[in-house]
């Protein structure tokens, strides 16, 4: 069955919605053999336009293999190259895998194949957890510097781990100058509300503009958020969605995530938690004796420690003004609203 508001996994086609320039880029600089990387929040939409980015390549007429690897369970070098090489030649390796020789596959294959060869590589900051990164990394960009005049081959290496992402290829400056960091942009206003509107005409309901653009606001556009609530909006109406469905949809969407919320502050220490409502207060800079002493903070040495460990708790991020903000929207209206109790209802 067809659904209008698809959550359940990427999208492409008709469910894609805006970024027509991020596609344009991307398929630019996979045309010409770049290796690209990728890292955004989880569910922000990474996939769909990597997915989208390949079909429009492919309905071009390119000829493409694309090989994709999911590196969420992955532990070990070896388990890496295992999955690689298997997921390159459909054959499961004998033997251990050669760490430079395996990265190579893809031009090799392009090679003896003809096609141009596609590796998309999810949740690449896993391979943290590798026994020696530092090795994996350094072989892995002596090996696409190698390769770097054959655009017959290229790597998408995408995280949803921003800040580890930003330590891999900001703070270490790994695969400097030899894959290209893409911003996926926000999708417009205009296009989100498009897509509601035309996804409601199946159903005949009706929702005005307004509340669709404090939707908007409320997800940071972010369409895996507006798609659960507005799949759940549409099942509470058989015409039209008022302020009251959004209300009633809004706690049916925080009963579903606020477990998460909850064990993500439980996780956090006196501290932390004080460094995260200055956030929520606005607050951009936090060695002052003023919001030290207010959010009880302890001492400036004492917030460098604080920032770093929210951020590697993937909570917050900072910005090149080194300024904060949330990653998840949800989660930012949740701690607001209902743990620090700083939004009326």
């Amino acid at each position: 069955m067809d659904q209008p508001f698809e959550y359940s996994s990427y999208v492409t086609g008709k469910h894609f919605v805006g970024r027509r320039q991020d596609c344009a880029s991307l398929a630019d600089l996979l045309a010409g053999g770049r290796n690209v990387v990728l890292y955004e929040a989880p569910k922000t939409g990474k996939t769909s336009l990597v997915e989208q980015t390949l079909l429009n390549l492919k309905q071009k007429g390119v000829s493409l293999k694309v090989a994709r690897l999911n590196l969420l369970t992955v532990r070990t070098e070896a388990e890496f190259l295992r999955r690689l090489s298997t997921e390159l030649t459909g054959v499961s390796p004998e033997g251990e895998c050669e760490l430079s020789e395996t990265l190579s596959l893809p031009w090799k294959l392009a090679a003896d194949s003809g096609q141009k060869v596609v590796v998309f590589l999810s949740e690449f900051q896993n391979l943290d957890f590798t026994e020696d990164s530092y090795h994996l990394y350094k072989t892995f960009e002596a090996v696409l510097r190698e390769h770097a005049e054959d655009s017959n081959a290229c790597y998408i290496m995408s995280g949803s781990k921003v800040n580890a992402m930003k330590e891999i290829f900001e703070h270490h400056k790994f695969f400097w100058r030899c894959a290209e960091h893409l911003p996926v942009s926000k999708v417009e206003d205009r296009e989100v509300v498009d897509h509601v509107i035309r996804g409601f005409l199946s159903s005949g309901k009706v929702i005005e503009n307004d509340l669709l653009l404090s939707i908007c606001e409320r997800f940071e556009n972010n369409l895996w958020y507006i798609n659960h609530f507005i799949s759940i909006c549409d099942t509470l109406t058989r015409g039209y969605i008022l302020q009251p469905v959004l209300i009633d949809a809004m706690s049916m969407m925080i009963a579903v995530h606020e477990p998460r919320f909850t064990a993500m502050m439980n996780d956090l220490t006196t501290f932390q938690v004080g460094l995260l409502e200055a956030v929520v207060d606005g607050h951009k800079h936090f060695s002052t004796s003023d919001v030290i002493r207010k959010y009880g903070l302890n001492s400036s040495a004492n917030v460098r420690r604080l920032k770093d460990a929210l951020c590697k708790k993937e909570i917050i991020s900072f910005n090149e003004e080194d300024e904060p903000y949330f990653l998840d929207p949800l989660f930012k209206y949740w701690v607001t609203k209902y743990f620090f109790g700083k939004v009326e209802a």
